[in-house]
């Protein structure tokens, strides 16, 4: 018999692939970012069927170097995952901020946006 953190693990992977496998057909539905870039010869359910698979793959793979990291006692492995895509995104944010003030020419708005943002 498993203990009850175990159990409790392997319920939260399983929820977690089929969650992923429902949003994954919602994210490409929503967010076709390059019309045109698969080939024409692919057939739609192909498409969808490798797609979805992939995004559910890449998340599996997420939870389970989050899961390795915690074993190692670096820290919570999956909060550090996350983390690093915050700060990996960072620089461009603030150029499109900055960007995006400078076009109305209203930088004093960035400083201020900066200074409270914190």
């Amino acid at each position: 018999m498993k203990s009850g953190r175990k159990q409790i693990n392997q319920i939260t992977r399983l929820l977690t692939v089929a969650i992923t496998l429902v949003q994954g057909g919602g994210y490409l539905l929503v967010d076709p970012q390059y019309p045109g870039a698969v080939s024409p010869d692919i057939p739609d359910g192909l498409f969808w069927f490798t797609n979805i698979i992939i995004l559910t793959a890449g998340t599996v793979f997420c939870m389970w170097l989050g899961e390795r990291i915690t074993d190692k006692g670096i820290g919570n492995g999956t909060s550090l995952i996350i983390q690093a895509g915050i700060i990996a995104r960072l620089p461009q944010a603030f150029v499109f901020e900055f960007q995006k003030l400078f076009g109305d020419n209203k930088p004093l708005l960035f400083f201020v946006e900066m200074a409270f943002s914190s």
